[in-house]
């Protein structure tokens, strides 16, 4: 089994009507503004809010199944329908968004991405090399014939260095699905082949934001294949299930911590720019700690993280998620933007946009190498090294987050509690 952790978003259906321009892979409408040079002072406020963001929409999930959800390519995508939305609607995008917690929400999200953009690339360590490849990517789909406002064509253009992408929803449903599919599959290397399933595009669709997630990274430290085998698993209602379990035991280059309440591991990916952080709450403890988590419980994780030796067993898992996000935006204060009391007249002014449904898809699976990863050489470890003092088995249901550890930005945000 190749390793995986990649997550495909379809985000806001929109109804209204007009008019602009489609070629099977969609025809491209641009602003004329240049993209605009990253502010650095605006990353730390767009990463509170977007990780705020995470962890509201996180606690929504349904805590008896394995979740994953990619909050920042969520938040992107929500952020550049927020671009057009105007007074009541916009003030319910700025609240769910945490849009305070940034000078410029827009102007943020275009310093993250190309922050982000740095972290892709060839990395290397003393004895393994390979390549890290995150693509979190939005996009907004608009019906043939509108006229968008050249403001709002600007912001996409400036801010989130994307064009309105232009399909014939009115008259060929099917042709613009397709389209929007392959510019999904494109992004994901192919992971992500159906964004958009048959029936969420219709002849009604006017506006249409989409958001992919994908990452392939080979981790810092792989586990040993050879010392793969069958482990236990404790389910949430304390049935025992056998799962495929991987081992790995390190001197270094794996973090771990332990309290009273939580075992949690991060896995850094090669270049350690980028990590999985992991956290086991206490049998029988994980929809209290789950209800209970924001970025106070992360960070306190986080600061307690120590580079030990270990021997480390941590189950594969390999699942896809799947819903309609509408009714937890809603929950989270996103009701306006569904009405026909919606304000989008920053978008347009032809006809009355609102939007319509939020239908989501997700991937995720880790296996020895990596998430996503080839087979990467690796030269055996220095003799005599120090043997692993602390034994750590993440043998229960449990939260994990891929983040990328300078900005503590959190990229992927789900949980597993059947890996089988």
């Amino acid at each position: 089994m190749r390793a995986a952790l990649a997550v495909a978003v379809v985000v806001l259906v929109g109804v209204a009507t007009a008019c602009v321009g489609t070629t099977p892979t969609g025809q491209l409408v641009r602003g004329d503004a240049p993209r605009r040079p990253p502010d650095d002072a605006l990353v730390p406020g767009t990463v509170r809010a977007s990780n705020d963001f995470a962890v509201d929409l996180y606690r929504s999930a349904d805590q008896r199944s394995n979740v994953v959800h990619a909050p920042y390519s969520i938040l992107s995508a929500l952020a550049m329908s927020r671009a057009g939305s105007v007074g009541a609607t916009r003030d319910q995008f700025d609240a769910v968004l945490h849009a305070d917690e940034t000078e410029n929400l827009d102007e943020g999200i275009n310093a993250v991405d190309q922050l982000l953009e740095s972290r892709s690339g060839e990395r290397s360590s003393s004895n393994r090399k390979g390549r890290v490849t995150p693509s979190f990517d939005a996009s907004v789909w608009g019906q043939r014939g509108t006229r968008f406002t050249r403001t709002y064509l600007d912001t996409l253009s400036s801010d989130h260095d994307s064009p309105m992408r232009v399909v014939d929803f009115r008259s060929d449903d099917d042709a613009a699905r397709e389209a929007i599919n392959q510019w999904g599959s494109d992004a994901t290397q192919e992971r992500i082949t159906e964004v958009v399933p048959r029936g969420d595009v219709t002849a009604f669709t006017r506006f249409l934001p989409v958001a992919v997630a994908y990452l392939r990274a080979p981790w810092l430290v792989p586990f040993d294949r050879a010392a793969t085998r069958a482990g236990r698993f404790v389910q949430l209602d304390g049935d025992t299930i056998e799962a495929q379990t991987m081992q790995v035991s390190s001197p270094t280059g794996i973090r771990t911590a332990s309290s009273l309440d939580w075992d949690a591991v991060e896995l850094p990916y090669l270049g350690d720019q980028l990590s999985l952080l992991i956290v086991a709450p206490r049998s029988g403890t994980f929809e209290t700690f789950r209800q209970g988590l924001d970025m106070a419980t992360i960070r306190r994780v986080s600061d307690r993280l120590e580079d030990d030796p270990v021997d480390l067993r941590l189950p594969m898992f390999q699942f896809t998620t799947s819903g309609d996000l509408t009714n937890e935006l809603k929950a989270l204060g996103l009701g306006r933007a569904f009405t026909r009391d919606a304000d989008f007249s920053g978008i347009t002014t032809d006809e009355v946009l609102s939007l319509s449904g939020v239908a989501y898809q997700g991937y995720a699976a880790i296996n020895e190498e990596g998430t996503d990863a080839e087979r990467t050489a690796t030269a055996p470890p220095p003799s005599g090294e120090t043997p692993p003092k602390i034994k750590l088995a993440i043998d229960r249901p449990f939260v994990f987050a891929v983040r990328d550890r300078e900005t503590g930005l959190i990229l992927m945000l789900g949980q597993v509690v059947d890996p089988s």
